[in-house]
């Protein structure tokens, strides 16, 4: 666990120039130094926030400190400088400005105290008398009763509320389950199943489950003869739920009986009486067997009573499963049959010969402005084709004769290439004969 001077180190407005002025008596400075005076409380802030949140401090809470048990004033005790002189002081500096609120209004206040710490009351809440009076109540607060200072908590309200905000999701995601009876508990039960999830210690808890049923409506809590139970819901506690948790209690003592007995069997060593004197070594194994015997009965017989238990559960997990369901079928055929109540065949049918009524109309109308409009476009268009179709008649002659020229055009040109392709292989057969006519002279001449 941290000392005072450990966390001293850490917090910077802590300086050792200045701890003779903050652990002195300062305050006439108020009205003769403001300035120098709410330095020394901002001063004294940081290091309540630091000593509140730090669980190496006071490991009880991390939210809340007390002011006894251990005494606040010998906790801050500083040497050379012994206990902070203005505690009184800076004590009532927080609580008026709702840096640090006590947890005895907290836990007894019946309305939400978000509202309560800004003092911003909606139209309900300002004509309530609960809401006045804790405003009140709080405003008025003194932290010194007859000379000394209040036995009393003073929770740190901005680390509880990121507190009950963070563990309020792991309520949602990791507790509230699909099943009726994973969102019924009793403190205990709620408790156990939060703390497998996060580090919470009991009084931390306490406060926090006040802030989740009250002022944020995450679940419900009900009294009943000593028991608390708490329901994850907006809905209210039943008589059904109540039985809910008893079973679940019932299971969880029946779990924790048949953990000891396991225990207690696991214990049992036969080898130990060789260590006994030989006289005693029968009487004492037959003791440790009926012992064992004796347990062995005793656990089967937990476990039969822990699995009768559960499956009793799984039946009413189911039940109220089928409960539901049947409730959403009545709700939906309730609605389906409204909805068709609505309608009728003969308005289906009256409504149809309606539309083609009026859609036989419309098309009427249509083709009667159609024609009125486009009877003389008609007859310019027609004669238009007209025009262009006797043109079109006109011009085939000459196209027929143009093509003709360009036959014969192309017959004579025909004609010409064949000429000259006779006229080039005649020349070169002649070509070749005069190549070959020296030699035969030459022979004539020999």
């Amino acid at each position: 666990m941290s000392t005072i001077e450990d966390i001293i180190k850490v917090v910077p407005a802590f300086k050792e120039s200045r701890l003779n002025s903050l652990y002195s008596n300062f305050q006439k400075n108020k009205q003769l130094n403001p300035e120098g005076y709410q330095a020394n409380i901002q001063a004294w802030k940081s290091l309540f926030t630091k000593i509140i949140t730090s669980d190496r401090f006071e490991s009880e809470s991390v939210v809340s400190i007390p002011t006894y048990n251990p005494s606040l004033k010998e906790s801050l005790s500083l040497h050379p400088y012994n206990e902070p002189q203005n505690l009184n002081n800076i004590l009532q500096e927080f609580v008026s400005d709702r840096f640090l609120i006590p947890r005895s209004l907290y836990l007894a206040a019946k309305e939400n105290y978000f509202v309560t710490i800004s003092g911003q009351f909606n139209i309900s809440q300002y004509f309530s008398m609960n809401a006045w009076q804790q405003w009140r109540i709080l405003k008025n607060y003194s932290v010194v009763k007859q000379g000394k200072l209040v036995d009393d908590w003073f929770i740190y309200w901005d680390e509880l509320v990121r507190e009950g905000q963070k563990s309020a999701k792991l309520i949602e995601t990791k507790i509230r389950g699909d099943t009726y009876s994973s969102i019924l508990f009793n403190r205990d039960l709620f408790y156990e199943e939060l703390a497998k999830h996060c580090t919470i210690t009991k009084v931390d808890f306490n406060l926090l489950l006040k802030y989740w049923s009250r002022d944020v409506g995450l679940l419900q809590t009900k009294e009943v003869s000593g028991i608390t139970y708490i329901k994850i819901s907006q809905d209210e506690i039943s008589d059904e739920d109540e039985a809910i948790v008893k079973v679940k209690q019932t299971i969880k003592n029946l779990e924790t009986r048949i953990n000891e007995v396991e225990t207690k069997l696991n214990s049992i060593d036969f080898k130990s009486v060789l260590n006994l004197p030989k006289d005693v070594q029968k009487s004492s194994l037959r003791q440790k067997m009926a012992l064992k015997a004796n347990l062995m009965k005793l656990l089967d017989r937990n476990m039969n009573l822990e699995l009768e238990m559960t499956t009793l559960l799984q039946k009413i997990n189911d039940s109220k499963f089928n409960s539901s369901y049947f409730s959403v079928l009545d709700s939906s055929a309730k609605v389906l049959s409204k909805l068709n109540s609505q309608l009728k065949v003969d308005d289906i049918d009256r409504v149809k010969a309606d539309i083609d009524e009026e859609i036989s109309k419309e098309q009427d109308i249509s083709d009667a402005l159609a024609g009125e409009a486009n009877d003389t476009d008609l007859e310019e268009e027609l004669s238009k084709m007209i025009e262009e179709e006797n043109a079109r008649k006109e011009s085939k002659p000459a196209e027929k004769e143009s093509v003709d020229e360009s036959n014969i055009t192309s017959d004579k040109e025909q004609a010409l290439l064949n000429k000259l392709e006779s006229l080039n292989i005649k020349d070169a057969e002649d070509n070749k004969h005069s190549q070959q006519d020296p030699p035969v002279k030459l022979a004539q001449m020999e």
